[in-house]
This record gives structure tokens, C-alpha cells and sequence, in this order.
């Protein structure tokens, strides 16, 4: 009887322990490090947010950023019980196909493709979690 009480709590807690399926999260966040305004408006209207009414804030087709603001503008969830990882060697630029966007300085349209992985720094931030910024600044819109 004692022994097959411990297999019920044992089979209990490796359904706990095993029964949870994570999911890994990847945040892209921009911020404006010139004294201008820009615009970034999305080819893909996708809303990433599943469902979730706060990060509905973070996947609009269009964002604008202040002079020194930063923002997420999008938050892309990865496998089940994947942990994050840098999906630009993983996956290639997929990822970043769906966060093409035009962008608009001062209400001007630039040609400079800006959401181009190499324009991201990625930094793992938690267990499940990974972060890439862009900053955008003066000599990064000079560069050709």
C-alpha cells in the first residue's frame, strides 16, 4: 500500500514538473536614438499577440517613435519547450521577413532597409526569452 503511494506521488510530480509546455519568446524592440521623428509601417499585418490583450500593444502595422523613445513592436513566439535561441543562425532571415517595414523619417520616406537582420543586436534575456534591438540613429540612416 506505502509503495504504491509513492508511485502516485512521484508519477503526481513528474506530471507537474514535466506536464508544463514553455514557450520561448522573441521581442524585437526599436528605439530612436536621433532628434527626429520616424515611422514604421509593416508589409506584414500579422498580429503576433495570441490573443493576449497587452501584448496587442506591441504588433500594430504602424509605429511611431519620438526622439529618444524606444518601444516593442513585436513579440514572435517559437516552438513548445524550445528555449530561445538566436533565430537569425536557426531560421535565417524568416523571422525578420515579417517585420519588413518602411520607414519614415520626418514624415519622408527613406530607401534604407532598416529592418535587415544585421541592423539588430540579439541579447538572451531569460529562460524563455530573447530580446533584439535596433537602434536607430544618425549614423545608421547615413550609411548607405
Amino acid at each position: 500500500m506505502k509503495r504504491e503511494f509513492n508511485i502516485a506521488i512521484l508519477a503526481c510530480i513528474l506530471l507537474l514538473f514535466f506536464g508544463c509546455d514553455y514557450e520561448s519568446s522573441y521581442s524585437f524592440i526599436v528605439k530612436n536614438s536621433t532628434d527626429k521623428t520616424i515611422e514604421l509601417n509593416f508589409f506584414d499585418s500579422t498580429d503576433y499577440s495570441r490573443g493576449n490583450q497587452s501584448e496587442q500593444n506591441y504588433n500594430k502595422p504602424k509605429v511611431t517613435l519620438l526622439n529618444g523613445e524606444e518601444k516593442i513592436i513585436r513579440i514572435i513566439y517559437g516552438g513548445l519547450n524550445t528555449p530561445p535561441h538566436d533565430c537569425l543562425q536557426d531560421h535565417g532571415i524568416s523571422y525578420f521577413k515579417s517585420l519588413a517595414f518602411d520607414t519614415f523619417i520626418d514624415n519622408n520616406k527613406i530607401e534604407k532597409q532598416l529592418w535587415l537582420p544585421e541592423n539588430w543586436e540579439y541579447k538572451k534575456t531569460g529562460r524563455y526569452s530573447v530580446d533584439y534591438k535596433l537602434t536607430i540613429t544618425n549614423e545608421l540612416l547615413s550609411k548607405k
